[in-house]
C-alpha cells in the first residue's frame, strides 16, 4: 500500500496542554486509523498539524512519501487532506449542492454556474451513499449527523486522499455510527485513507484498521484490527476476553439530547410487563441520583468530584450517617478513616494522595462511584460508564465492577455503544426508541 502520510518524531507546543512530544504516526491508502486520547493528550494539536494552522517545531512531515509542509494561508486540500470538524466546513445559507461544489467552482476564474448540472451531479453522489436529501436543500435545515456525512463526501469529491475526522466532541449514537462507519468504510475502499480523532472509545475503534493511544503528546501504544474483532498491542497484551457479568441498555434510535432519566421511563412505559418480568427496577425521578436502594452515576461523575476538597472527604459526602442529621453534619473521625482507608485499599492508590486532581481519570471515576457504594445500595444504573476511557482504562475499571458485583451489587448499564456493551456484558436490552424491549445474550 502506498504511504499517505507520516510524522516522525514530531515535536511542537501551542499552549499549556496541547502539545507533540516525539510523536509518530504513519497512514496508508484506503487505511482507516482511530487515533484515542484524553483531553491534553495532543489530539488538537495534531488536529492543529494537519490541518496546517501549525507547524511542527521538530520532526519531519511527509505526505504522498515526500518532505512536506502545510502552510497556514493555504488549505489542507492542496495536499490532499480534508479535514472534518464540529465548526462545519459547509456554508449554512447555501443549498447542499451548492455547497458541495463550492470548492470546484471556486477554482474557475472563467466559467459559468449550471445549477441544473450540479444538482445532478451532487444528487448522484447522495444516492450513492444512500442520502435521500434533496441537493437544493439549505444546508441550515439538516441535522448534524447528516451535514457530518455530507462534509465526507464533500472531501471525497475535492479529491482528498486523506480524510480526518474530528470526534472529539461528540458521542455519536448507535444507528448513527453504523451508518457513518459504514459510509467511510465504503470510501476507504476507493483508496481514500481516514483519521478518526476521539477523547472516548466510540464504535468507529472496532471497525478501524488499527488504532493508536495517545497520551501527553506520544504516540504510547498501538493496535492492529484483525479479522476475529480482538485488539492486539503491538507494545503489550490486551486481554481477548473478560467477565461479563453486568446487564446492559442499548437503544438505535435514541438522541442524546434526551436524559436517561427520560430513556428508562420511556422503556418501562412502553413495556410494562417486560419491565416488571426482566427488570424490575425502581424509576429514579428526573435529576435524581440516588432513592432508597437505587443509584444513578452519571457518565461525567468524575469531573462531579470537589478538587479542593481531600479525598477523604468527597468520598464520604452521600454518608447520611452524621452527627447532627443533615448534610452539613459531622462525621465521626472513626467513620471517616475507615471509609477513606477502604478506598485505598480497594484501589491501590498511594494513601499519601490526598486530592483528586492528583488521581488519574479511572481512579477518579472509581471514587465517584465509590462514594454511593458506601451507601449499601442494592442496583447501581451507569450512564456511559467508560466514556472518556481508553481500552485499557476500560478493562481496569471493567474490574472495579466486577468488585462490586461480588458484593451483591446489581449492575445495569446504559450506553450508546452497543460494542462497549458487547464486551462487558452478558445480557443487553435492545430497544427501539424505547419500544420493543428484548433481551440478547452472548452477542456477537
Amino acid at each position: 500500500m502506498k504511504e499517505v502520510l507520516r510524522i516522525l518524531h514530531g515535536r511542537q507546543k501551542t499552549g499549556s496542554s496541547n502539545i507533540l512530544r516525539d510523536y509518530n504516526l504513519e497512514v496508508y491508502e484506503g487505511e482507516i486509523v482511530y487515533i484515542q486520547g484524553l483531553s491534553g493528550s495532543g489530539l488538537s494539536a495534531l488536529l492543529q498539524v494537519l490541518a496546517g494552522k501549525a507547524r511542527l517545531d521538530e520532526g519531519r512531515l511527509y505526505i504522498g512519501e515526500k518532505p512536506a509542509e502545510i502552510h497556514p494561508m493555504s488549505s489542507p486540500l492542496a495536499q490532499g487532506i480534508y479535514i472534518v470538524t464540529e465548526e462545519q466546513d459547509l456554508v449554512g445559507n447555501l443549498t447542499v449542492a451548492e455547497n458541495m461544489e463550492l470548492l470546484q467552482y471556486g477554482k474557475r476564474l472563467i466559467g459559468y454556474y449550471n445549477r441544473k448540472a450540479v444538482i445532478e451531479k451532487v444528487g448522484g453522489y447522495l444516492r450513492q451513499e444512500g442520502m435521500e436529501i434533496d441537493p437544493a436543500t439549505p444546508v441550515q435545515e439538516l441535522s448534524q449527523e447528516e451535514c457530518q456525512k455530507l462534509s465526507i463526501i464533500k472531501g471525497r469529491m475535492c479529491g482528498a486522499r486523506l480524510i480526518v475526522l474530528d470526534c472529539t466532541r461528540g458521542y455519536h449514537e448507535g444507528r448513527l455510527a453504523d451508518e457513518l462507519t459504514r459510509m467511510i468504510r465504503r470510501i476507504s475502499e476507493e483508496g481514500i485513507a481516514f483519521i478518526i480523532l476521539s477523547e472516548q472509545l466510540l464504535h468507529f475503534a472496532y471497525e478501524a484498521d488499527r488504532i493508536q493511544l495517545m497520551h501527553h503528546g506520544k504516540d504510547l501504544m498501538e493496535w492492529d484490527h484483525v479479522e476475529c474483532g480482538v485488539l492486539h498491542g503491538k507494545d503489550f497484551a490486551v486481554e481477548e476476553t473478560v467477565d461479563k457479568i453486568q446487564e446492559g441498555f442499548f437503544d438505535y434510535d435514541w438522541e442524546m439530547s434526551r436524559s436517561i432519566w427520560s430513556y428508562i421511563r420511556t422503556v418501562k412505559d412502553n413495556n410494562e410487563d417486560f419491565w416488571t418480568q426482566n427488570i424490575g427496577l425502581e424509576l429514579l425521578p428526573e435529576g435524581c441520583y440516588c432513592k432508597k436502594k437505587t443509584v444513578m452515576i452519571p457518565k461525567e461523575s468524575a469531573m462531579r468530584l470537589i478538587d479542593n476538597m481531600e479525598i477523604k472527604q468527597n468520598a464520604t459526602l452521600a454518608v447520611k450517617n452524621r452527627i447532627g442529621r443533615t448534610l452539613m453534619g459531622y462525621i465521626p473521625d472513626i467513620l471517616e478513616n475507615n471509609i477513606t482507608e477502604e478506598f485505598y485499599r480497594v484501589t491501590g492508590i498511594n494513601s499519601e494522595i490526598k486530592y483528586p486532581c492528583e488521581l488519574g481519570y479511572v481512579e477518579k471515576k472509581i471514587l465517584s462511584v465509590y462514594r454511593w457504594v458506601i451507601t449499601k445500595p442494592d442496583t447501581i444504573l451507569f450512564e456511559s460508564p467508560y466514556w472518556g476511557m481508553d481500552l485499557r482504562e476500560s478493562d481496569v475499571f471493567h474490574r472495579y465492577l466486577l468488585h462490586l458485583t461480588g458484593k451483591g451489587i446489581r449492575i445495569l448499564i446504559f450506553s450508546k455503544s452497543l460494542s462497549e456493551l458487547k464486551r462487558y456484558c452478558n445480557k443487553i436490552v435492545i430497544t427501539k426508541n424505547g419500544c420493543n424491549a428484548a433481551i440478547f445474550t452472548d452477542i456477537e
